[in-house]
C-alpha cells in the first residue's frame, strides 16, 4: 500500500524480509530495496496491525518538516555572512551552545573548492543542518526523517540575489 505524508511517498507491505515474515517498507518507487519496518520503529512487528504501521511509518520515518518560514528565521542563518533561505551546514558532534552554521559560499571560501549539490549533505566534519520540528535543534546526522531531509534538500544552495 502506498503511504503519502507530509508530500513524501513510500510503500508499505506485510511480507518477508529474508525468511522472516515483518512489515518493509518500499522508500523509492525506482528501489528493490525493501527495508524492515523495525529499523525505523522497533516496537512494530509482524504482530502489529496495519493502523500501527501506517502510523510508524508516518511519524518515525516520513516524520515532520520544520516549522513554516524556518528557513527565512534569525535561528537559521549562517554564522558568517548571515544568509538565510539557505542550505545550512553545522559541525559534526559538538554540542548544540557551541554550533556555527555555515553556508556554501563561506565553506567554499574556506575550502577553495565548490560544494556540488547533489553529493554534499556532508563536507569535511560539517553535516547538514536538518531542524527539528520545534526548530530549536538538528537532527543527528543519519536520523532525520525524510520530511526533515527533503525540507533540507529543497532549500538552494545560494541566495537568491
Amino acid at each position: 500500500m502506498r503511504i503519502e505524508h507530509n508530500g513524501i511517498s513510500v510503500y508499505l507491505v506485510l511480507g518477508f524480509h529474508g525468511d522472516k515474515r515483518e512489515w518493509i517498507v518500499l522508500t523509492k518507487p525506482d528501489s528493490d530495496q525493501w527495508i524492515p519496518l523495525y529499523y525505523f520503529d522497533p516496537a512494530i512487528d509482524s504482530s502489529s496491525s496495519r493502523d500501527e504501521a501506517i502510523e510508524a511509518v508516518k511519524a518515525r520515518l516520513i516524520g515532520e518538516p520544520p516549522p513554516t518560514g524556518h528557513a527565512t528565521s534569525s535561528a537559521y542563518c549562517c554564522g558568517k555572512c548571515e544568509a538565510r533561505g539557505v542550505r545550512l551546514w553545522r559541525d559534526y558532534q559538538t554540542f548544540l551552545e557551541r554550533q556555527t552554521l555555515t553556508c556554501a559560499t563561506c565553506i567554499e571560501s574556506e575550502r577553495v573548492e565548490k560544494v556540488d549539490p547533489d553529493n554534499c549533505d556532508q563536507i569535511g566534519w560539517r553535516v547538514a543542518a536538518v531542524p527539528t520540528p520545534s526548530g530549536k535543534s538538528y537532527w543527528g546526522y543519519t536520523s532525520g526523517p525524510m520530511a526533515a531531509v527533503a525540507w533540507w534538500r529543497a532549500l538552494p544552495m545560494r541566495e537568491v540575489q
